[in-house]
């Protein structure tokens, strides 16, 4: 899937995903999903898995795509 960042917090480490089906939820991804240790700003594109049998942490796998897209 893909989507951007909408909320990422570095100091709680986790944050949310609005993908791109707007009619899907927010996904919550927590920093310990994301490859390379990147952290996350807000628009930022990103591309992820999501779990969605695990409510706690249904983005898995995030892989960041592209620094601060401007709408």
């Amino acid at each position: 899937m893909k989507g951007t960042v909408k909320f990422f917090d570095d100091v709680k480490n986790y944050g949310f995903i609005e993908p791109d089906h707007k009619k899907e939820k927010d996904h919550f991804v927590h920093r310990n999903e994301i490859r390379n240790g990147h952290s996350l700003e807000e628009r930022d594109r990103v591309e992820f898995d999501s779990d969605a049998y695990d409510v706690s942490y249904p983005t898995v796998h995030l892989a960041l795509k592209e620094r601060g897209v401007d709408d």
